[in-house]
């Protein structure tokens, strides 16, 4: 097995700390940086409540750890489609730190999974919804239905493949 020159991990953890509560923990590490940020969010409308971060290991410790002070500006601001920018904007800039905007991008793109996770347990408690799960034409209609949001965020639900989709192709 060839040795890696470059190993970098990422991990993210979703927390549900009440039904309109969650704590989203974003960690990354590799050979030269160990960054956490942890955003609180209310649901359903994804609204930052709460943002912190450390820098455990940097490139150049102790001054790396300045960046997370960045992550206050995004309470208020809500994780959607445009959060993206929103965190490259507020967070990897030269007061933040491009991989703690990295890190912060992960929670956020993680972040649209408590929507899927929702409704994937609320089909799960309705007997004559839960055959959805099997049936992956129909699940992808209820799912568009259920969330507007996920029409044309990537090929399963590209509005362009509708036709394609109904064929089974």
């Amino acid at each position: 097995m060839e040795k890696p020159f470059f190993v970098r991990n990422k991990e993210v953890r979703i927390i549900r700390l009440a039904d309109d509560r969650y704590r989203l923990d974003g960690e990354m590490r590799d050979d030269f940086h160990h960054i956490r940020a942890s955003l609180t969010i209310e649901y359903p409308s994804m609204t930052v409540l709460h943002a912190e971060g450390e820098m455990v290991k940097g490139t150049n410790p102790p001054f790396c750890a300045g960046a997370t002070q960045v992550l206050g500006s995004l309470v208020g601001e809500r994780i959607h489609r445009g959060f993206t920018k929103v965190a490259a904007d507020k967070v990897g800039n030269r007061y933040g730190c491009p991989h703690l905007m990295e890190v912060v991008t992960d929670i956020g793109r993680a972040a649209f999974q408590i929507h899927m996770a929702n409704l994937r347990n609320r089909v799960l408690e309705t007997p004559d919804l839960a055959k959805l799960l099997t049936q992956p034409l129909e699940k992808r209609k209820f799912a568009l239905a259920a969330m507007p949001q996920l029409a044309d965020s990537c090929w399963v639900f590209n509005t362009a493949n509708d036709e394609r989709f109904e064929r089974g192709q």
